[in-house]
């Protein structure tokens, strides 16, 4: 089995798939704004709601945003899991005090 796994978008995967986009764009722009950085919230306040709206309102194309999404996506996610593994693993096997 290779790193990136070839499958394919289930009905239900583009049915929910712009729906999550716009929430996570939604929820980090939101932290952004509470953290006193309002251009940058509403900059991805305005990316979080283009692009649900172009994939559902172009349907041929959401089978290619979420391949395409999920290509992009799916090595950062490794490599975090990787990274937060060996954080976690070594603050809690040496001693801070």
């Amino acid at each position: 089995m290779g790193l990136l796994e070839k499958r394919d978008a289930t009905r239900n995967d583009l049915k929910w798939f712009g729906l999550i986009l716009a929430a996570v764009f939604g929820i980090i722009g939101l932290l952004l704004w509470l953290r006193g950085h309002p251009t940058a919230g509403h900059v991805l306040w305005i990316i979080g709601a283009t692009l649900p709206a172009v994939y559902y309102l172009v349907p041929p194309i959401q089978h290619l945003m979420f391949s395409v999404w999920m290509g992009l996506t799916f090595p950062s996610g490794g490599s975090s899991r990787l990274w937060s593994c060996c954080w976690f693993s070594i603050s809690y096997s040496r001693p801070w005090g």
